[in-house]
């Protein structure tokens, strides 16, 4: 099925599902339960399978001798283990909790005081933890411990910028809401199915990455199931953020939860571009990775000047946004309606969330949070480094260079002052390679998406014009999508999420067709250049460790003018695999794909022998 398709199916189904519960509440509560009870059935009668079947082995090898001994002689009791075992992991499957600092009650013992206030008015299970999180976030994660089974351990998560940047009060109001999705008074039967909701989304993201057996005993199921279930709650989830709001301003008020919902929609952004993507920048220069990159933030958000025309300008275009089915939760003019308010920031807020609950033990968390967040990215901020140490050297040599720079060195030249300096910085770069090439790629693409970002129309010209191009489409698509639905222009932003829908199909059957290897692929010979050739081999008769390598090409009949070879493989000890795929991700000296193939894998194996040529 399409993208194009699975989306219009899910719509409709969705609308139907609205369309049900306006007119018949009872009878789509009735429908949706026993959804939610089909989804557990199949499980519970795959289990009751698996036991009848460990029973029936049992009793057969007891009466039977011969029966035993095909079990032992021919192995099949390694595969009835291995089977059952794959099943019973895939039904009672772990899902992580979340991370994050854990707060204790003396630390925060008026936040602590406020959730048991809130938990006796709305009659909620209990909040077992409460985590401080480097994300602009509050959410409260339900981890089943036992997979399907359940028995949830409720985790309360709290951002550290949302508690910088919001008074206590509209913190509270946030908690509330997310609360009121726990509500066992107001709302049980739709508390019950958030919760369902919640742990099929992770059960089924998790089997996502299961194969094997459990494909094959629950793929077909789950691939109608998983969706149908998604679908027709929606309108049920949609809900439950109407009467989350409405419980927040119970517990609050509306001028507190308006407000912290405007901040909580215009800060995320601000947020991302004014201090992350600078720290990313800090990255490409400093080897050292920042050690206070959360406190540093928190200093930030306590002091920060807003530039308030701009964030009435970001408010307005937030309000233009229509709800639709991407996601449950409302628009926010949809969310404000209802409480009879206007949107509004709060600039100056007299005392942030944190220096209310932690007016001395914050900074001891935020301590803890920076060394969280450097050991989570040490590796991304080393590759960072290099990166930016390569791109340095290369800048210096283009800008030192003697001779006048062409078209493609000077593309490269401000696509690396882009990524060092940001967009601005190589603007005049970009206008000078389009007097050259009107219709160079990464000029229109960065010359479009800066005119875009200050509200000249020009830049839709420049961007649709990438809409044909392979590496560029989905970039730009992106781009033109959000501005025509943030300027309300419907038609156009779904002739661009058709194109996009049609072009992620494409490079989902290309991504099948380059990532898998099955003797029902054609393979053939290699075509490699002679200087291609030579430099394989340079590289392969480095790898001492290597015993056998042969060389074969996957024919790709959708996507003729790309090459895929594929590597076979025999090592002299198995374990040095690792070293064999490190060579070659970061050595591979041709322009094209390559699938590496063990002889472990012994028919492929032997097809490789077959039709390809030996390298080692």
């Amino acid at each position: 099925m399409s993208t194009t398709k699975r989306r219009e199916n899910f719509e409709r189904l969705a609308k139907q599902a609205e369309s049900d519960f306006k007119h018949n509440p009872n009878g789509y509560k009735r429908k949706l339960k026993w959804l939610a009870y089909l989804g557990y059935g199949y499980l519970f009668f795959i289990l009751l399978l698996c036991i009848g079947f460990i029973a029936t082995m049992v009793y057969l090898a007891i009466t039977s001798s011969w029966f035993w001994v095909l079990l032992i002689k021919k192995k099949l009791i390694i595969v009835v283990v291995l089977i059952i075992y794959t099943i019973f992991k895939a039904v009672t499957v772990k899902i992580p909790p979340p991370a994050g600092y854990r707060l204790s009650r003396k630390q925060a013992p008026e936040l602590f005081n406020h959730l048991d206030n809130f938990r006796k008015k709305l009659k909620t299970t209990k909040i077992h933890e409460v985590l401080i999180t480097t994300e602009f976030n509050a959410a409260i994660q339900q981890t089943p411990r036992f997979g399907v089974f359940g028995w949830h351990r409720n985790s309360l998560i709290l951002g550290a910028e949302l508690l910088a940047s919001l008074n206590q009060q509209q913190v509270l109001s946030v908690i509330a809401h997310e609360m009121g999705h726990l509500s066992g008074d107001h709302a049980k039967f739709n508390a019950w199915i958030y919760r369902v909701r919640m742990t099929w989304m992770h059960i089924v993201n998790t089997m996502g990455h299961l194969n094997g057996i459990v494909t094959w005993v629950f793929g077909k199921f789950f691939n109608w199931y998983a969706p149908y279930f998604n679908a027709y709650s929606f309108a049920l989830a949609r809900t439950n953020e109407y009467e989350a709001d409405e419980i927040a301003v119970q517990l609050t008020s509306a001028d507190d939860f308006s407000t912290a919902l405007c901040k909580v929609f215009v800060l995320n952004e601000l947020i991302s571009q004014n201090y992350w993507s600078e720290l990313e920048r800090k990255a490409y220069k400093i080897e050292k990775i920042e050690d206070k990159a959360v406190s540093n933030l928190n200093d930030l958000m306590q002091n920060w000047k807003y530039d308030i025309s701009a964030i009435n300008v970001s408010i307005a275009e937030i309000m233009q946004l229509k709800t639709n089915y991407s996601d449950t939760h409302p628009a926010l003019s949809d969310r404000l309606a209802p409480l009879n308010v206007k949107p509004d920031f709060d600039y100056e807020i007299e005392k942030s969330a944190s220096n209310t609950w932690f007016p001395t033990s914050f900074k001891i968390i935020l301590s803890k949070l920076d060394e969280m967040w450097a050991d989570e990215n040490t590796q991304n901020w080393q590759a960072l480094y290099e990166q930016g140490q390569n791109a340095y050297t290369r800048l210096e040599q283009l800008q030192t260079s003697s001779e006048k720079l062409n078209k493609d060195e000077l593309v490269e030249k401000a696509n690396i002052i882009n990524v060092l300096y940001g967009q601005k910085k190589a603007e005049t770069i970009y206008k000078q390679i389009r007097k050259l090439d009107a219709n160079e790629p990464s000029a229109l693409y960065n010359l479009g998406t800066a005119l875009i970002a200050r509200k000249n129309n020009k830049g839709l010209t420049l961007l649709n014009k990438l809409m044909h191009h392979e590496d560029y489409m989905m970039h730009a698509g992106e781009v033109l999508h959000d501005y025509y639905i943030r300027n309300d222009m419907e038609s156009q932003a779904q002739q661009i999420l058709l194109a996009m829908e049609s072009k992620q199909d494409r490079n989902d059957a290309f991504m099948a067709e380059v990532s898998s290897l099955s003797i029902k692929d054609k393979i053939i010979k290699d075509d490699l250049k002679e200087d291609e050739n030579k430099q394989l081999q340079s590289m392969l008769n480095k790898l001492s460790f290597l015993d056998e390598v042969w060389i074969a090409k996957k024919e790709l009949p959708h996507y003729t003018d790309e090459r895929l070879y594929i590597i076979a493989y025999k090592l002299k000890n198995k374990d040095d695999s690792g070293l064999l795929f490190k060579q070659l991700e970061s050595s591979w000296p041709i322009q094209s794909m390559y699938f590496a193939l063990s002889f472990e894998n012994k028919k492929l194996f032997k097809i490789i022998k077959k039709t390809g040529r030996k390298l080692l």
